[in-house]
């Protein structure tokens, strides 16, 4: 499947049954805006369908990975096995919309890199 066979749809109460399992739902950062994609999509940069902002689209599971550590934390790493680290310089505070941006970015670069990985491991065959 060719990426000019992936379109982007809005998504609302009118048409939300017409999209299946292998559709990822998610919303545009700026406005809110519903939208899916096929699977296929996800990691590609799309237009938002409402305002036009260009996203990345994010794996469903970027977003419950996410959901699920704030709900539910990660046991605390006792001293000795925590990595010494120095401690940074400043210090941010993220708003929930910048951080799930930020995990959104990470996600797709993880898939970049995946896919690169898979491409240089077929290479050398």
């Amino acid at each position: 499947m060719g990426d000019e066979d992936i379109v982007v749809d809005g998504v609302d109460e009118s048409n939300r049954d017409q999209f299946g399992e292998n559709d990822v739902f998610f919303e545009c950062p700026r406005c809110s805006k519903s939208m899916a994609i096929a699977k296929e999509g996800i990691g590609m940069s799309v237009e938002c369908t409402a305002c036009g902002l260009e996203l990345i689209v994010p794996a469903p599971d970027a977003e419950a990975q996410y959901a699920a550590s704030e709900e539910d934390p990660q046991p605390e790493i006792e001293q000795d096995e925590a990595p010494q680290a120095e401690p940074p310089d400043e210090t941010y505070h993220l708003s929930r919309e910048q951080r799930d941006l930020l995990f959104d970015e990470i996600a797709a670069i993880q898939r970049s890199l995946d896919r690169l990985v898979s491409t240089l491991d077929s290479l050398s065959e």
